[in-house]
């Protein structure tokens, strides 16, 4: 639970998922999201600390004075052990950077795009968890046309990530995208009038109550 105001919800889900297509959908309603995996690249090359911290522990993952992610990526393959070590400096600085958004946001409902929440257990900061879920053929068919990945390369990554099912267990919703655009905008409509319902339910107690 969070322990702000505002009611925060978490987007999570595979790899080619669609995540960010919920995201979008979210932010064309104009709601705030805060985007974990841009968070990151910007601290990649816009924190000092951060950056001056890898240039003297890990100098083989910087380019033009910046973090480059690719290297880590390359480096990581190499040496798999400084995974938890890296995510040690990195999630902080990515969990200030959503308090930050979320302070700064007018609206009732903020949201998070966090691909990886149930693996750095960061589930329980968020009032709810949407998971998108897509069968695995579509993940694959999706990242082959959109991203130009191998087959290969993508299971490879999607065995790194906990397995969809269990994700979609410990979610408060399933946001399934195995169909057109329109229908996931459906899903994601439908439980915003949710949320807009609970709201006044939940006004309509506190005024009852003084």
């Amino acid at each position: 639970m969070s322990s702000l105001s505002k009611k925060t919800i978490a987007i999570t889900g595979s790899m080619g998922s669609g995540k960010s297509t919920a995201k979008n959908i979210l932010i064309e309603k104009g709601f705030p999201v805060f985007d974990a995996d841009q968070s990151v690249l910007y601290l990649y090359e816009n924190d000092q600390e951060l950056i001056e911290t890898f240039k003297v522990r890990y100098p083989e993952v910087i380019l033009d004075d910046k973090i480059n992610k690719t290297l880590i990526k390359r480096y990581l393959k190499h040496h798999p052990e400084q995974l938890k070590v890296i995510e040690d400096l990195v999630h902080p600085k990515v969990w200030d950077a959503y308090l930050d958004f979320v302070a700064a946001s007018e609206s009732d409902w903020v949201f998070a795009e966090i691909p990886l929440l149930f693996e750095v257990d960061w589930q329980y900061h968020f009032d709810e968890v949407w998971c998108v879920h897509t069968s695995q053929a579509k993940i694959i068919n999706r990242l082959i046309k959109n991203r130009k990945i191998s087959k290969k390369a993508i299971l490879g990554m999607l065995a790194l990530q906990l397995d969809p099912e269990n994700k979609c267990a410990m979610s408060t919703i399933v946001l399934y995208n195995d169909k057109e655009i329109h229908d996931l905008k459906h899903q994601i409509e439908l439980q915003l009038e949710r949320l807009e319902r609970e709201k006044h339910e939940d006004n309509r107690s506190i005024h009852h109550h003084q």
